[in-house]
């Protein structure tokens, strides 16, 4: 069914297993996501997200296979904030690292980012993608939605939303706080935010790995993006497989 993704997260199964077995912190958790765009998925992504400063956590920097890369991103690591590894509901949660594949040219990028604070701005979301040896920065804020600008059924109070220059519009993800009593509700609202195309791929993902939850939506210009997480091993990759 997703022959493609499922490709791809069979090699993470192969490459982090043997990372997951050597921990003893349990202080870290995986995001599935996917962006789609003119009706089909063209980007699979993996999320690694940690929840503590715990150096053990650095086997997983070995998936930069470029060594500059790989010493940027630990020395973010080493000097994050301690925002960048709060739990909190605003944006994207703890100190992350990631891997991506493009489906419509067939590379595979790595990337990391984390929260931040600004005297002047309050917090934000930086991030860095690596894709065939060019490094690009990116800049997120959290702003409160503007019903003009972001038109969904569902908003959450806060939206984490990045400015693309020469573009009139955003690219934006929600940020849901969610919790064991409001999880199922906060789900199926996110679920009345996707377009028809979007809502049939969201369901063929769930039926094939009926374990996951669809936890956050981003939208932008003619494309849609979904964030699923497994609330029972959330931080076992081998859960997030697509049967």
């Amino acid at each position: 069914m997703f022959p493609n993704s499922s490709q791809f997260i069979g090699q993470l199964v192969a490459d982090l297993e043997p990372i997951e077995e050597t921990l003893s912190n349990p202080y870290f958790s995986y995001t599935l996501g996917f962006n789609i765009k003119h009706n089909e998925i063209c980007q699979c992504k993996l999320y690694i997200r940690f929840f503590d400063r715990d150096d053990s956590f650095l086997k997983f920097f070995e998936i930069f296979t470029d060594l500059n890369i790989k010493q940027m991103a630990i020395h973010d690591f080493h000097h994050a904030e301690d925002i960048a590894f709060e739990k909190s509901a605003l944006g994207f949660k703890g100190f992350t690292i990631g891997l991506v594949k493009d489906f419509n040219t067939n590379r595979t990028g790595c990337g990391w980012g984390a929260r931040a604070t600004s005297i002047i701005s309050g917090p934000y979301f930086y991030g860095y993608r690596f894709f065939d040896d060019f490094l690009s920065r990116k800049m997120y804020k959290y702003v409160t939605p503007n019903r003009r600008l972001f038109k969904l059924p569902f908003m959450t109070e806060m939206v984490e939303t990045q400015e693309l220059f020469g573009e009139k519009e955003h690219k934006y993800c929600l940020c849901p706080t969610i919790t064991r009593d409001n999880l199922s509700e906060i789900s199926r609202s996110m679920e009345g935010n996707l377009s028809p195309s979007c809502k049939l791929y969201h369901n063929e993902i769930i039926e094939a790995n009926p374990a996951l939850t669809l936890v956050n939506m981003g939208i932008g210009p003619n494309e849609e993006k979904l964030y699923y997480h497994n609330f029972k091993r959330s931080n076992k990759i081998k859960n997030y497989l697509l049967k």
